[in-house]
């Protein structure tokens, strides 16, 4: 009985720390976003539900980021080059627009918040915010299935606290809210059994990040080769799913009206040029090459991967890609069960390989999925061996 109320103290204890800090770095980032540049095309992507006029568009964007963010902000996103081209010519500026219009999930969102009274400009971090919130509750639920709540708490905390989640948390960009549907995805195909509501929630996501698309893809490709015949989802069912993520993500891309692949790399890594629009859409093998080989080139380093001011990344995805190796290796001697976690670490392996090839930067926000299921598909895996196989009860603390 004593033993009994001392767990449920600890856990008490623990809950309530974890909800402190969560709320502590929470408010942290609320009060210190980044001000990148991607919240100016994700205020005008929300002012565009209700507005038609490119112009006009233009003009209450830029209006908004001046009285909202104040001199010097203003200053820095409409700075001399690129940006002051974009803020000086409409025309120029809807070009950028492509980029980020399929990201419809966060775009609809900051217009409803900026609907009920929210300022245009804070919309666009509080979307992120929010998301790092229930992210970390979907951490802590999944944890809790296999450690006592008290280790749940703690074990969720920290992974709360991965510098990608931390720094989705402060940029205005959709990442945050792609790695939450993600995650949630995961736990509902991992971890409650539910192919389809999961499939459902990872097809979701591509509203917010199409590129979702690749781990779908791989993930489909995976199960019938990590799940046990009476497992594995029908053949029917795979391809019904692939099918509509596909038209979905081909859907999204029409309607943002992309320039293509090679156009986004070339202004990511070339040029930032003031009509992308313009720019050339045909591949060219010896650029592609010469860029992933600079790319390549400059890792290791020190670990950080810098862009002008500040660190937005690391190497600490290779430290990842080891514990979901050795993940997969302990699925390999036991293959009975366990079968959807290894299915998804293999997916990810594989679908963020490619992301890296097709967008050679390791920016941690854009890793962030892969941060935050890695620990817990290995967490799965290791409590389905400690558990006798047929039993759902978690391992207790």
């Amino acid at each position: 009985m004593e033993s009994g109320w001392r767990k449920r103290a600890c856990a008490a204890l623990a809950v309530l720390v974890f909800l402190l800090l969560l709320g502590r770095s929470a408010r942290q980032a609320s009060r210190a976003p980044v001000l990148n540049w991607d919240l100016v095309p994700a205020m005008a992507l929300a002012l565009e539900w209700t507005e038609d006029d490119a112009r006009e568009v233009h003009r209450r964007t830029y209006e908004a980021v001046q009285d909202e963010l104040g001199p010097a902000a203003f200053a820095e996103l409409t700075a001399p080059g690129v940006r002051a081209a974009r803020f000086q010519d409409p025309d120029a500026f809807h070009e950028h627009l492509p980029f980020y219009r399929a990201r419809v999930l966060y775009t609809l969102g900051i217009a409803a918040l900026h609907g009920l009274g929210a300022p245009l400009s804070a919309a666009t971090w509080w979307i992120a915010v929010g998301a790092y919130g229930l992210l970390a509750l979907v951490l802590l639920a999944w944890s809790t299935r296999h450690v006592g709540l008290a280790l749940a708490a703690l074990f969720a905390l920290g992974l709360a606290h991965t510098p990608a989640l931390l720094t989705q948390a402060r940029f205005s960009s959709a990442d945050g809210l792609a790695t939450l549907l993600i995650v949630a995805g995961a736990y509902l195909f991992v971890e409650r059994r539910a192919f389809v509501a999961g499939a459902l929630v990872l097809t979701l996501s591509l509203g917010a990040r199409p590129d979702g698309i690749v781990l779908i893809g791989f993930l489909a490709l995976a199960l019938p080769l990590f799940l046990p015949r009476d497992e594995r989802p029908s053949l029917r069912a795979l391809c019904i799913w692939v099918l509509a993520s596909a038209a979905v993500y081909l859907a999204l891309t029409r309607f943002a009206g992309e320039y293509g692949w090679w156009p986004l790399i070339t202004i990511s890594f070339e040029e930032k040029a003031v009509h992308p629009a313009q720019l050339s859409t045909s591949f060219d093998a010896s650029r592609y090459l010469e860029i992933l080989g600079r790319q390549l080139g400059a890792l290791p380093g020190d670990g950080y991967v810098t862009t002008g001011r500040e660190v937005t990344g690391s190497t600490l995805v290779f430290v990842y890609a080891g514990v979901a190796v050795l993940g997969l290796a302990l699925w390999s001697r036991a293959r009975d069960i366990g079968g959807r976690a290894a299915a998804l670490l293999a997916a990810l392996c594989l679908a963020y390989l490619v992301r890296y090839l097709l967008f050679p930067q390791l920016w941690d926000r854009f890793f962030a999925p892969f941060y935050a299921l890695v620990p817990l598909l290995v967490l799965s895996l290791v409590s389905e061996r400690l558990v006798r196989p047929g039993t759902t009860a978690p391992v207790t603390s």
